[in-house]
Order: structure tokens, then C-alpha cells, then sequence
């Protein structure tokens, strides 16, 4: 806090505490109709981001939900201009825009920003549950503890072989304790802590159903009334072992099996086989490699394509060398610098070019 501050009388800092306000509020809509433009030039792709999130997360230092809120109302005022007077008079906020975005249309958009002028949060919930149901539901949400699970001596100590003590030393060793200098308190025993997610989400019936009879056909092999945590785990290990390239990968490395050889010329190269699919998966670990002008590499892992670096078009080949890893959308943005827009196919090369709002709700 500022000297200047301390010295403003109350009235003084109450006035100037409200042309702050104003001056945020202005700022807030000036960052919204930036980010409105940057969007739509999709600038955040040449950068190395591969969505509006990352680059408002990564770039720009917002957290999760505040960068959520501000895309969300952004992509709304591209679409619905007639939002941006009632956020100027502040008749609705970031966070009453952001609920309704999900459900308004050109239809219902001039019915719905009348009922929600100068409404709370909760009366613009009861709104959006009038028209969409499913979104007055709770929404998945992921929170990180932090416990403590054990506080035993480190593995190693309780590897090592324990002496069995000599009673004639241990009664001299007593004694000494007793008259002599006392010696150093034994050392506290190592506390283990364990980083775990809390999550929450809705299922519908049928899909638990599926999972408890996952746990009933697994019941050999799982706990008995196995925790959700450990069915979850038991699924997700189950569909890693069979479509995770690197898995894959290793386990031909393991049965010695040469290195796939390059598709030939005479076939398709748009058609690969898998070994060389998985090997160019594994050579870039899975991530994006796009690199933007200022060095960043994108990493996304959402929707990993294999792209051409030569393209098809140009005659290039299903070699390891002309194979990399994208993301959907650098995919897209380096077929269209390469070809050119008219060149570009309206799904990209490899893939389909994904909705915008994705992002927000895979998040």
C-alpha cells in the first residue's frame, strides 16, 4: 500500500476507489474485443499455442477459470455484438455472459439478454436451466490435495538388515546414556506425502451401469468391491495397452522386429502402416512439434496428427523422415501456408478442424 493512499481521507479513497473500478471495467472490455480479434485471426496458432487457452494461460498469465470467462465472453460478442452495451453499462458481467453463451442462438439471443439484465449468477442459472436442462447440472471439476500416507522409515532403511543387539552392550551403552553426555535424539521418521485429484462429475445411469459391470467381470483380478478409482485405473490400462503407440512400440522393440520400412512409392502414402505410425508417435513423444517464431513448441497432446512436411500433393513421401506429429490446428495452419487457403481442405489434411468451444470444455 502507497503512502499517497494512506494519506486520502475516506471520502477521497471511496471516490477514487470507484474510478478505479471504471478504469478496469474499461480495460476489461478493451482486453475482450483484443482478444475477439486475436481469435479470429487464430494469431496464437503462429505463436506456438495450439488453442485461445494456452495462450491466455501461458501467454497472457490468466488462471484457468479467468481465462475460461474471457474467451467464452469474447467468442460471444463475435457472435452477438448487441452484448457488448449491456457489459459497457454493466448490466450483465463476464460470468452471466459466459453461462449463456452455451445456449444462445440468433433466435433466442434478444430474448434471453433481456432476462438477464442485472440479474445474479443463481437467477441466470434458472434461466439457462429453462432452456438447457443438462447445463443447471453440476460441472466436472478436478481439485489437487495433498496427504500424507505414511509416515515409515525410508524403503531402503527397512531393506536393511536390523543387528539384534548384544544385552552385556546394551546394559554399558545404558548406563554411559545415563552418566555420560546424552547422546542425539533418534531422527523423526520421514513423512511420505502423495499429490491426489478430487474429481466430480455427472454420469448418466447407463454408463455406471457399464462400470460396475466392468467391476463384476474384473472381480477376479480386482479387489473385492474394488474402489471407482482402481476400475478406473483397470480401463484406462486396459485401452493404453492396446492404443498406445509407444506401448505398441516397445513391445516390438522387446520381440526384436525391425524398424518399419518406408511405405513404397507405389503405394498410397497417405496410407501407413501401423508400426511406422506408432514410430513416428514415439519420436515425437506424443506432442504437437510445431515451433512458433519466438521458439515456443506448442506440446499440445488434444487431437496429435501425422503430417506430411513435404506434402502428398508435392509428392511427398511416408518416410520417417518426412513424418512429424501436429496438432489439428498447426496441422491446418502449415497446410495452408504450404497450399495456400484454396489448397487447405475444409477439415485440414488429416483431420477435422476443431469447433472453438472444444477447447473449454475438454478443459
Amino acid at each position: 500500500m502507497t503512502t499517497a493512499l494512506r494519506s486520502l481521507s475516506n471520502s477521497d479513497l471511496l471516490k477514487s476507489t470507484k474510478q478505479v473500478v471504471a478504469r478496469e471495467h474499461r480495460i476489461t472490455i478493451e482486453v475482450l474485443q483484443h482478444l475477439c480479434e486475436v481469435d479470429r485471426r487464430t494469431l496464437y496458432l503462429e505463436l506456438g499455442h495450439s488453442s485461445m487457452f494456452t495462450y491466455c494461460t501461458d501467454e497472457l498469465g490468466y488462471s484457468v477459470s479467468a481465462a475460461n470467462r474471457r474467451i467464452s465472453t469474447a467468442r460471444c460478442l463475435a457472435r452477438f455484438p448487441e452484448v457488448l452495451p449491456l457489459l459497457i453499462t454493466g448490466e450483465v458481467n463476464l460470468s452471466t455472459v459466459t453461462q449463456v453463451a452455451r445456449i444462445m442462438t440468433p433466435q433466442n439471443s434478444v430474448a434471453i439478454l433481456d432476462r438477464i439484465r442485472g440479474k445474479s449468477q443463481r437467477e441466470v442459472e434458472a434461466v439457462v436451466a429453462e432452456y438447457e436442462p443438462l447445463e443447471s447440472m453440476p460441472k466436472d471439476r478436478a481439485r489437487t490435495i495433498v496427504v500424507r500416507v505414511s509416515a515409515t522409515p525410508p524403503l531402503e532403511t527397512l531393506k536393511s538388515p536390523v543387528a539384534v543387539p548384544d544385552p552385556v552392550s546394551a546394559f554399558v551403552t545404558s548406563a554411559q546414556d545415563r552418566n555420560g553426555p546424552q547422546s542425539e535424539p533418534p531422527a523423526p521418521p520421514v513423512m511420505r506425502l502423495e499429490r491426489r485429484v478430487i474429481n466430480q462429475f455427472s454420469a448418466r445411469e447407463v454408463v455406471m451401469n457399464k462400470i460396475e459391470t466392468v467391476r463384476a467381470l474384473a472381480s477376479h483380478r480386482l479387489p473385492m468391491n474394488a474402489p471407482l478409482e482402481q476400475v478406473i485405473e483397470f480401463l484406462a490400462d486396459y485401452f493404453l495397452k492396446r492404443e498406445d503407440p509407444k506401448q505398441r512400440h516397445d513391445r516390438r522393440t522387446a520381440k526384436g522386429d525391425p524398424k518399419p520400412p518406408a511405405t513404397p512409392k507405389a503405394a498410397d502414402p497417405r496410407v501407413m502402416p501401423i508400426a511406422l505410425r506408432d514410430e513416428v508417435f514415439v519420436a515425437g513423444q506424443g506432442e504437437c512439434s510445431f515451433v512458433g517464431a519466438d521458439g515456443k513448441r506448442c506440446r499440445s497432446k488434444h487431437v496429435v496428427q501425422i503430417d506430411h512436411i513435404n506434402p502428398v500433393a508435392r509428392n511427398g513421401s511416408a518416410s520417417i523422415e518426412n513424418l512429424r506429429l501436429l496438432c489439428a490446428r498447426h496441422n491446418r495452419l502449415e497446410a495452408e501456408r504450404i497450399m495456400g487457403r484454396a489448397g487447405s481442405p475444409p477439415h485440414g489434411r488429416n483431420g477435422p478442424n476443431l469447433n472453438p468451444q472444444e477447447e473449454l470444455s475438454w478443459r
